[in-house]
């Protein structure tokens, strides 16, 4: 079950990532709740995957 949460985590990175960079004139609240949120969430399913061994 680790790899799948590991693949996850870094595609929400990755999407998250790809979505500030294409928007960058969106309000800067925005990005910001996107960065924290994505960032949240790719770090609880790494966290999950290494803790899940």
């Amino acid at each position: 079950m680790a790899l799948p949460l590991r693949l996850l985590a870094l595609l929400t990175l990755g999407y998250t990532v790809a979505f500030v960079a294409l928007n960058p004139g969106v309000d800067p609240w925005v990005l910001a709740g996107v960065l924290l949120g994505g960032l949240g969430l790719a770090l609880t399913e790494w966290s999950l995957a290494t803790s899940s061994r």
